[in-house]
């Protein structure tokens, strides 16, 4: 179920709700869009740290779309709700 639905953020470009188990053993909550993604790692743009991070698919403990994502200080842009300013596009 985790696979299929970073498969899908990452094929539809909309951004994920990470639940996250840290080399430390804390668990975090990352909303984060997807850039690559590959057998064992992701490679996403983390909206909470604002910069791009690695995270070890092993180490996702869920994951929820988020079709409507809002981020404060950003607005979507006019005709395409799916991206945010300021963000690079994925590709």
């Amino acid at each position: 179920m985790i696979d299929e639905t970073l498969r899908q953020a990452y094929r539809q470009g909309v951004p994920v709700q990470l639940i996250y188990l840290d080399q430390k053993g804390r668990i975090s909550e990352r909303c984060v869009r997807l850039y690559a993604l590959q057998r064992e790692e992701i490679s996403a743009y983390c909206f909470s740290r604002r910069s791009y991070r690695r995270f070890k698919r092993e180490r996702v403990l869920a994951a929820e779309l988020r079709h409507h994502f809002f981020q404060w200080g950003m607005q979507p842009e006019k005709g395409n709700a799916s991206t945010d300013p300021g963000i690079p596009p994925i590709g």
